[in-house]
């Protein structure tokens, strides 16, 4: 049961993120961050941006699919986001990313790509 959801939400997030978020994410952090600000700065701004476009958007999303529009829908949605939105944060703060920017940096910094 789980996998018959897992799948098409996990489609829908990766075209939320790279189609909706991800654009808009980089334009406000070229906004907010100059270019000589400190890199931990940079990683805290994106960090910031991504996690709330992510989070409201696909709290939008699950609540519709699983709500609908009837039934209290903006205080389920509300209610969701207050939940979803610290732990989104925290495990990408120090879960996901440190563990992602890990391996990004074994297996390319041997690439010519990096360099």
């Amino acid at each position: 049961m789980i996998i018959k959801q897992f799948v098409p939400i996990f489609l829908i997030a990766f075209a939320v993120e790279q189609l909706i978020v991800s654009h808009n994410v980089h334009k406000l952090h070229k906004i907010l961050v100059s270019p000589t600000d400190p890199k931990f700065k940079h990683i805290l701004v994106m960090v910031f941006l991504m996690v709330t476009g992510m989070c409201l958007l696909m709290t939008l999303i699950t609540t519709l699919i699983n709500v609908g529009t009837e039934n209290h829908f903006l205080e389920h949605y509300i209610s969701s986001v207050i939940k979803n939105y610290p732990m989104a944060l925290v495990a990408q703060l120090v879960v996901v990313g440190p563990l992602v920017r890990y391996f990004h940096l074994k297996i390319f910094t041997k690439s010519k790509l990096v360099s």
